[in-house]
């Protein structure tokens, strides 16, 4: 099997989809990274007159 997989909706992802714990620290700074990123762009959009929502943000 493929290590990357794209999901279609209509399947169902596999049952086991925990982390295993020496991956959370990881993940935890990779989500705090995304949320950082996300508010940058966000700034940056109403700073140059754009609606954050209406471009996806």
């Amino acid at each position: 099997m493929p290590t990357s997989v794209i999901w279609k909706k209509s399947e169902r992802l596999p049952t086991d989809t925990s982390a295993r714990p020496e991956e959370h620290n990881y993940i935890d700074g990779r989500l705090f990274s995304y949320v950082e990123m996300l508010a940058i762009l966000r700034a940056s959009a109403r700073d140059t007159g754009l609606d954050p929502k209406t471009i996806g943000l």
